[in-house]
């Protein structure tokens, strides 16, 4: 029983296509510069810097979490 694969483990794989792996497209923003392209660009970005302080909140909670077993 320890050795069988448990139903999330074999419900889903995924593939990765090469060219989702290699680089994004750059693309010229002067271009095509419009006000719904700047207004989402800025909704992305504030999403993007709260994704980020979230991580690093993780990060600090995880390193009191170990301080306090290296404590222990």
């Amino acid at each position: 029983m320890a050795g069988a694969y448990s139903a999330a483990e074999s419900a889903a794989t995924v593939q990765v296509s090469p060219e989702a792996r290699g680089p994004a497209p750059v693309q010229d923003t002067q271009s095509e510069a419009t006000l719904e392209g700047a207004l989402l660009d800025t909704r992305i970005a504030k999403y993007q810097f709260i994704a980020n302080l979230r991580v690093l909140q993780t990060g600090d909670e995880m390193a009191a979490e170990l301080s306090k077993l290296a404590r222990k």
